[in-house]
């Protein structure tokens, strides 16, 4: 609330002051004023006259307190100072109005002295004002609340509710409006407050509340029938609205449909009418659940409610077979049974009968002893009643005389269990001593009785309940019959497998085999995989046993499936054949991609057949190689590819190279860059230089998901490894996948060229799973390079290039520098796809250096003189070789010689050699710890010891690659060195018999009668 300022007069701050500490509005402040109580003068006990006019002023530093009364319709308003001074002070009391009139004047003696002054007076009331504004919208079926907020200074507030829809509330202390709008209430309302004080100041407030419909579930309005009677029809009409129909506002027209949630077997609805129908039969006598379901197509309502339906009494029927002969001088037994549907209790009676005869009307046991003169034939009608309804079994009983008819004398076993063997010895006598033969007369299947009176039955599974059964003795002449009733319990069975399993399956086809098994019981059935070999599924539930076998596993597998009912298992076992089917050879090796005019070009290809190595396998395949498409002039013998480029043939050549098992093939395909001989002129001498890294560091980064044509980045988290991002742009889908980043401690063994001017940061490698190179749009890959290193070489961010080896060839990719902290300069570049990578300077164009005058070339496969730079360790692994010491590097293990001289400088360039040889058509191995010769001309002869990558790197004059680094690769531990041999020839035996030639290029075939007659010369 706004107070307005007050301009005070006269008594200064000191009045201000006092009014502040009041807290009493200017408005509130009474003119004129008459002061009420007393005014304490400087003895503290004299009080100043009552009803003296006075204002207070303190003319020296005392200090006001105040204090407030509580303020109601019967106290006005009090309010109390207290002015405080020190000794000394003067305080003068003057009238309180708006002149300020009238003084009085008391001096505080001694100490400090309190002046209290006590106001008495009704202030003028200032009318209550609401500031708060409530929402003008809700939505039915949500609460709505506004709390009324009113601003009236230290009045009681009450407020009134004066007009507003049904059920809406208004709490008269707090001010809270409350309400919960329905479906009826669509719509808008006027609503009117009103708040008074304790003065009768009064404040209105109207606004118009408008409620918006949502979407109400319909309700039924029909009571359900819930009693019916067994056979006769039952129907009940459903019935629901919906209240949106009802709304005049509405939301939308429904139209609704009925259905079942749950009900009875036979129960039928109409989901137009909502009609239930249906007819219960005796197996729904008693309780039955049933749940409507009436749904406006998004909203629905669902009506449970129970149908108790009434029996209606069903007639017994007999189910045994009447015992039709009786002897004299014996007992006739037969035990008559009857089944009736209610399960009602049961009475018996002899409706017809002999005299004598008797039945048990609750047993049905009929009894009878006939006499001689008994003999013939008796109508005998047996009645069963449930009370209400009764059936008869009519039939003529044939009574046989005999004077000394046999008699049974055991009683029978009355229970048995099914799967388990019932067994009874029945026992007869007869009175003349004659031999007794038993036989079963009437009983369940399977059940056998020996002449002896052995009785034996096994109970099958579902044989629960009772089973009647009569015995017969006989003498020959006479029988006589024990009528009994066995009671069979239950017993669990495990269940049986009845499906029949697979015998054989076939390579890389997927085997399906639907385990199917049944109980008898009627559990529950659960499938396990007991035995199996790897890979191999079965589902628990289904049973569904699923298998894709591979080259590893042709040959027999031992299966075992076990299927339980939770308490019993049964197990089925079988022998599972897996045949082979041909699997196409793969390549081991890495084609060479270089080659030089006029220079002799090798490639040993290494295959190898994945059936070769499945010792279950009767298909041990022979490799055979080919040249599918080759350069003239190339060949191919025993896998081993040669070929000497000719000056036509400069520039990019393709090759496929195929290689066969029989049956497939499998196809290598690679492009060999020839490069020109130089034959005047200079060329460039190009020097790596590589940061030093100890060992690969790889990462690999999962991809859950990739959407197409969307850019997607993937981090790499490994502070080693420049790279710290790749961005993928694909044009499928791709779940699944996977990227591995590797930093390289050197250039790959495979790659011959130096990217860029040699200056390398890293050499890197990305390799991809889960997706194809032609899925791949563009890698945006963001890269780290330290700014000592780039300084390092006085080179700037600009000069930076991220290469890529594709083709056979470094290609420059497209870089920018797109941050720079001082220390980290952040790079991107954008690829095509994935192979090696390296982080370099571009290479600077200009001047090349001259080619050593002293050096001769005649043929490619010849060397020049070079040099060795940098350095090279001796045995010790300690020792290093002086810079520019003239050396021969000699393979123990052959004749070939490759040497060097002196000459020329380190900026030469370099160039490296591949070590490999052969006899036969066998590949040179070196075992693990075999020596090298390193022979220093002038100097003691140094072994080199092979290891897992030995290395030596040489420099020529000419920076040609295509001599001298061994490298070594891993097969069978065994240390393989592929070599490529250079021989020390003559050069001016070469250059004579080239003369001979007419000056022709050397082809490959003269080249080796060469090298033929070389060999002889030692």
């Amino acid at each position: 609330m706004k107070r307005r300022k007050c301009a005070w007069t006269g008594m200064g701050m000191v009045i201000l002051a006092l009014a502040m500490l009041l807290s009493v509005p200017c408005a509130a402040l009474p003119s004129p004023a008459i002061v009420r109580g007393y005014v304490l003068e400087s003895d503290a006990t004299t009080q100043a006259p009552s009803g003296t006019p006075f204002s207070i002023n303190d003319t020296s530093s005392g200090t006001f307190v105040s204090g407030v009364t509580g303020r109601g319709p019967s106290n006005p308003g009090k309010y109390a100072a207290i002015v405080s001074g020190y000794d000394g002070d003067t305080i003068i009391v003057r009238g309180w109005n708006q002149t300020h009139q009238g003084t009085l004047t008391t001096t505080l003696a001694s100490s400090m002295y309190n002046v209290n002054v006590a106001l008495n007076e009704s202030l003028p009331n200032t009318p209550p004002l609401i500031t708060s504004t409530p929402d003008n919208s809700t939505e039915e079926d949500s609460a709505f609340g506004y709390a009324v907020v009113v601003d009236d200074y230290l009045d009681t507030i009450r407020y009134l509710l004066m007009d507003g829809p049904g059920g809406m509330v208004l709490n008269n202390e707090t001010g809270l409006l409350s309400w919960a709008p329905d479906n009826d209430d669509v719509g808008a309302h006027e609503v009117s407050l009103l708040v008074n004080d304790s003065f009768g100041a009064l404040a209105w407030q109207n606004f118009t509340l408008n409620v918006t419909p949502t979407n109400d579930a319909p309700g039924f309005s029909s009571t359900p029938n819930t009693s019916a009677t067994q056979d006769t029809e039952y129907s009940y009409q459903a019935l629901a609205t919906d209240p949106d129909n009802l709304n005049g506002a509405g939301y939308d027209d429904d139209i609704l449909t009925y259905s079942l949630a749950s009900a009875p077997a036979g129960m039928g609805i109409n989901a137009t009418t909502g009609i239930v129908a249906w007819v219960p039969d005796n197996d729904d006598v008693g309780g039955n659940a049933v749940i409507v379901r009436a749904s406006d197509g998004e909203a629905e309502a669902l009506q449970s409610f129970s149908i108790s339906v009434a029996n209606v009494n069903d007639p017994p029927a007999f189910s045994s077979a009447p015992v039709g002969v009786g002897y004299a001088g014996a007992l006739y037994s037969y035990s008559a049974l009857a089944d009736d549907p209610d399960d009602e209790p049961l009475d018996y009676a002899l409706a017809t009968a002999p005299s004598g005869m008797a039945i048990n009307a609750t047993s049905g046991l009929i009894t009878w002893f006939a006499y001689p003169e008994d003999a013939g034939n008796h109508s005998v009608t047996v009645q069963v009643s449930d009370g209400e309804y009764t059936d008869l079994q009519a039939f003529t009983l044939g009574v046989e005389v005999s004077d000394d008819a046999p008699s049974f004398t055991s009683a029978a076993v009355a229970e048995g269990t099914e799967g388990e063997l019932y067994s009874y010895t029945a026992e007869a006598t007869d009175p003349n001593g004659d031999s007794l033969t038993f036989s079963l007369f009437s009983g369940p299947d399977g059940m056998s009785v020996g002449t002896a009176g052995s009785v034996m039955w096994m109970p099958a599974e579902g044989e629960e309940g009772e089973h009647a059964v009569v015995l017969s003795v006989s003498d020959g002449t006479y029988s006589a019959f024990q009528s009994y009733i066995i009671s069979v319990a239950n017993q669990n069975s495990p269940p049986a497998i009845t499906s029949t399993p697979p015998s054989s399956a076939l390579e890389d086809s997927t085997l399906s085999y639907a385990v199917t098994a049944s109980d008898a019981d009627g559990d529950g059935i659960g499938f396990l995989l007991a035995v199996a070999p790897a890979d191999m599924t079965l589902n628990n539930s289904t049973g569904l046993l699923a298998w894709t076998p591979d080259n590893d596993d042709v040959g027999n597998h031992t299966v075992m499936v076990i299927v339980n009912d939770s308490v019993l298992v049964t197990n089925q076992s079988f022998n599972l054949s897996v045949n082979g089917t041909n699997d196409a050879p793969v390549f081991l090796s890495t084609p060479a991609t270089t080659a030089t005019e006029s220079a002799y070009y090798s490639y040993q290809v290494v295959a190898t057949d994945p059936d070769n190595s499945n010792t279950a396998s009767s298909d041990d395949d022979t490799l055979s190689y080919s040249l599918s498409s080759a350069p003239a002039g190339m060949a191919i013998a025993g896998g081993l590819a040669e070929w000497v480029p000719t000056a036509v043939q400069v520039g990019s050549q393709h090759a496929i190279i195929g290689v066969s098992d029989g049956e497939t093939t499998t196809y290598q395909q690679f492009t060999i860059t020839v490069s020109a001989l130089e034959r005047n002129g200079g060329g460039s001498v190009k020097e790596e230089v590589v940061e030093e890294f100890f060992g690969n560091v790889a990462l690999k980064a999962a991809i859950d998901f990739i959407n197409r044509n969307l850019p997607t980045p993937i981090a790499i988290t490994d502070e080693e490894i420049a790279i710290t991002e790749v961005t993928l742009t694909v044009t499928d889908d791709i779940t699944d996948a996977s990227l591995e980043v590797e930093r390289l401690a050197k250039k790959p063994s495979a790659i011959r060229e130096i990217p860029g001017d040699g200056r390398i940061f890293q050499y890197l490698s990305i390799g991809k799973a889960g997706m194809r190179d032609e899925q791949i749009t563009l890698a945006t890959i963001t890269f780290r390079v330290a700014r000592e290193w780039i300084e390092k070489y006085g080179k700037s961010a600009e000069d930076v290039v991220l290469h890529r080896y594709h083709g056979s060839e470094w290609q420059e990719l497209t870089t920018r520098a797109v941050a720079d902290d001082g220390k980290i300069v952040t790079f991107e570049a954008e690829s095509s796809g994935f192979s090696y990578f390296a982080i370099t300077f571009r290479e600077e164009r200009g001047s090349r250096p001259t080619i050593d005058p002293g050096a001769e070339i005649i043929a490619k496969s010849m060397f020049v003189p070079f040099h060795m730079k940098g350095a090279f360790l001796m045995r010790d692994n300690v020792t290093q070789v002086p810079y520019g010491t003239p050396f021969t590097i000699r393979n123990i293990n052959t004749s070939f010689v490759v040497t060097g001289r002196t000459g020329g400088g380190p900026e030469s360039g370099s160039f490296s050699v591949l070590v490999e040889g052969r006899r036969g058509n066998h590949l040179l191995v070196l075992l693990e710890g075999w020596s090298v010769m390193i022979i220093l001309e002038g100097d003691s002869s140094y072994r080199f010891v092979t290891s897992l990558q030995p290395k030596i790197e040489l420099f020529s004059p000419e920076g040609r690659q295509g001599a001298l680094s061994m490298i070594i690769g891993l097969a069978v531990a065994l240390l393989v060195f592929s070599v490529l041999i250079f021989h020390h020839i003559s050069i001016r035996s070469l250059r004579r018999e080239l003369k001979q030639r007419n000056g022709k290029t050397s082809t490959l075939d003269e080249i080796r009668s060469i090298r033929k007659r070389l060999k002889r010369m030692g």
